[in-house]
């Protein structure tokens, strides 16, 4: 069962970290 949790929670993680750097790339661009 940790095996079958640590691969659902990775993807989960790494989304996570994609939104949050594309963010930051929205709030940066919009900084006149």
């Amino acid at each position: 069962m940790e095996i079958d949790a640590i691969n659902d929670w990775r993807p989960t993680v790494i989304a996570v970290k994609c939104i949050m750097s594309i963010n930051n790339n929205l709030e940066v661009a919009a900084t006149p």
